[in-house]
């Protein structure tokens, strides 16, 4: 055991730390004999101190009172500067449900082939956006890169990796109204590439493929009845945000109106012809 001038200091034990420089106080044992040392740290039953870069451990009953009550404040002012240190399970990412994941998100995925869709027609992307507010609406992109919603938005419930629909949009799969469908989810968090599964209210199953998952946007408005984003909407094939003559052919109206409506003879309408045309429109334009 070191021989200290405070001596002797019973339980005295030398380590060989390193020690941050600190404010040295004195410290005086029962026979009245006193040293200077730095603090480092108490306990209910000793204190550590620091001479010449190393450390002592003492008993505080070895002690005078005063020495004592200077190791208790110490350890209580020290105690309270202490920060926990972090784990692993700190900085580990926190593990959303599906629930949480999908609030304020926008999912688009292509909506299921119908075989009677013409073999060059472009599918338009369709998305589930979901609010913070609990509830969800389908929608789709417009060829102008509008996304339109479909339905008024709606609730849903979360069971685990599945949402219950009890009013879901027509689109996609044919899924019919006031009826419960349900979307499945691969997992809590998805991501582009994943398989959802839809199955409608009359049992059928579809499978959605994820295209893009961002944050939700604000939706613009419902394509008016006769509108041109209408007419795109039945009949742009390609989503060039035109119509061509032929694409027009689908249309018994626009057989015999699609020259009123190519006002610069390009055998295309677009947008702002489109709306020239029907600001002075007669009855029976196609359109109607």
């Amino acid at each position: 055991m070191k021989k200290l001038l405070l001596i002797p200091f019973a339980a005295v034990l030398m380590t060989s730390l390193p020690l941050v420089h600190a404010e040295e106080h004195e410290w005086t044992n029962k026979q009245g004999k006193t040293i200077k040392a730095e603090f480092v740290s108490a306990t209910h039953e000793a204190v550590t101190i620091s001479m010449g870069g190393k450390s002592y451990v003492v008993q505080l009953a070895d002690l005078s009172p005063e020495s004592q009550a200077l190791a208790r404040k110490l350890g209580n002012q020290n105690s309270k500067l202490e920060t926990k240190m972090p784990s692993n399970t700190d900085h580990a990412p926190k593990t959303l449900t599906l629930g949480e994941f999908i609030k304020g998100k926008r999912i688009y995925f292509l909506p299921p082939k119908d075989p009677r869709t013409p073999k060059d027609f472009k599918m338009p992307e369709l998305f589930c956006q979901f609010g913070a507010d609990g509830t969800m609406q389908f929608g789709m992109i417009m060829p102008n890169g509008k996304a339109l919603p479909e339905a008024p938005p709606g609730k849903y419930t979360v069971d685990e990796l599945t949402l219950v629909l009890p009013r879901p949009s027509s689109r996609p799969g044919n899924v019919t109204d006031n009826n419960n469908a349900h979307l499945t989810f691969p997992k809590a968090e998805p991501v582009k590439g994943d398989a959802l599964s839809l199955i409608n209210s009359k049992g059928k199953k579809e499978t959605l493929v994820i295209t893009r998952v961002e944050t939700a946007k604000p939706l613009s408005k419902p394509p008016q009845r006769g509108g041109f984003e209408m007419t795109l909407l039945a009949g742009d094939k390609n989503g060039d945000g035109k119509l061509s003559r032929e694409e027009g052919s689908f249309f018994p109206a626009w057989k015999t109106g699609f020259d009123r409506f190519d006002t610069n003879k390009d055998g295309f309408v677009d947008e702002a012809e489109f709306n020239a045309v029907k600001a002075g429109k007669a009855s029976g334009e196609p359109g109607d």
